[in-house]
């Protein structure tokens, strides 16, 4: 069986508040995605490298819905999950459908908003089976 590939385009990085990308399937976009900026791949203060990875759904004991994904280099425990803000994740990966200026509990500032239907965007993408590739290219902008 052939798994359904997602890909992940890194269009701009900003030291301070992130690195924004756009999610695709068969080049058509359908959310957004908010990481750490690149530091040399280092736990929980970078995002992951640029490469192809198997992502596998499961449900967190605390974040409900997540995937994770499986083979990043130097890594364990990064996921794709719900969230809106950066100071949010350690590494992982957030979806929104739309950038915009959010407030949570745990702050504001830019992120990503409506995560939560986001990630059952990508569900959908991915045709509801419990693993995909996801593609990640650097596209960023400093």
């Amino acid at each position: 069986m052939t798994l359904p590939t997602i890909h992940l385009y890194r269009v701009v990085e900003d030291p301070a508040l992130g690195t924004f990308g756009m999610v695709a399937k068969e080049k058509v976009p359908f959310c957004c995605s908010l990481e750490l900026p690149w530091r040399q791949n280092k736990n929980d203060i970078s995002c992951i490298p640029a490469n192809a990875y198997v992502c596998e759904r499961f449900t967190h004991k605390d974040l409900g819905l997540a995937y994770r994904v499986i083979g990043v280099p130097g890594r364990s425990g990064v996921l794709i999950h719900i969230g809106n803000l950066v100071k949010e994740i350690r590494g992982c990966i957030l979806l929104g459908n739309s950038f915009d200026v959010v407030t949570t509990k745990a702050g504001s500032g830019p992120g990503v908003a409506a995560s939560r239907q986001a990630l059952f965007e990508l569900m959908a993408a991915t045709n509801n089976e419990p693993k995909f590739i996801l593609s990640i290219e650097d596209r960023r902008k400093i």
